[in-house]
């Protein structure tokens, strides 16, 4: 079930995307009872760079969106790293929902 898809974030801003969670055979899947988590990280070793924050917007249609404030995004070093996002169910079951590259692009104009 798990997707790979890279991510580019411009520094300084305010960063969503949204996800629609479907099964292997393509069938939404019902986050109602369902909690996402993401991080990103350097390498998949080291220590944790940022968690995603991430609401469930419409449940019963499988769909979340990703955010990072442009607070958040502003304390990033520009650069190459992996996330992945999980969905971890009351049952204790864990699916890794998306992983890939998420890449910091700087920002050249300064926040006034």
């Amino acid at each position: 079930m798990t997707t790979q898809a890279n991510i580019y974030i411009d520094q300084g801003t305010d960063f969503s995307t949204g996800i629609d969670v479907v099964d292997d055979d393509g069938q939404i899947v019902d986050l109602t009872l369902a909690t996402l988590v993401g991080q990103a990280r350097r390498l998949f070793s080291s220590q944790v760079l940022f968690d995603f924050a991430i609401d469930v917007v419409s449940p019963l249609e499988g769909k979340a969106v990703i955010e990072l404030s442009s607070t958040a995004t502003a304390s990033l070093t520009p650069g190459k790293y992996r996330y992945d996002i999980m969905m971890n169910l009351p049952n204790g079951k864990r699916n890794k929902l998306l992983e890939g590259l998420v890449f910091i692009i700087e920002t050249v104009t300064e926040a006034p």
